[in-house]
């Protein structure tokens, strides 16, 4: 029961963040707080498994609270599709591929420094 409570306020968190960021950068036809909150979330999950995966000591609460509660609802693949459909082509494809382009790329990257740190 325990894990659930640790989802239930990464989830809070992350959502909230996620609002915050998607108003506040959301000015344009380009759906920028998505794709900020994307990578963000992208390079935060390849850091938290890394460094899990290193430290082998993290409790389960915490990896599954900050993976699927704050990390989890913070990114959205749900208004990412949405805003895709919605998108002209050209700019469709443009944001299809640098979020799929640049969220591995993130991931990766906040792996190796996981890797680095510990």
């Amino acid at each position: 029961m325990r894990i659930h409570l640790y989802v239930f306020l990464g989830g809070v968190i992350g959502t909230s963040l996620r609002l915050f960021l998607t108003l506040w950068l959301d000015q344009s036809i380009f759906p920028t707080g998505t794709f900020f909150v994307n990578l963000c979330g992208s390079f935060a999950l390849g850091f938290l498994f890394a460094y899990a995966k290193q430290k082998r000591n993290v409790p389960d609460e915490i990896k599954v609270g900050l993976g699927t509660g704050l990390i989890g609802s913070f990114t959205t693949f749900s208004a990412f599709t949405a805003q895709l459909v919605n998108l002209q082509l050209p700019l469709a494809f443009l944001y299809a591929s640098t979020s799929i382009c640049l969220g591995l790329l993130c991931a990766y990257v906040g792996g190796r420094l996981a890797y680095t740190r510990t």
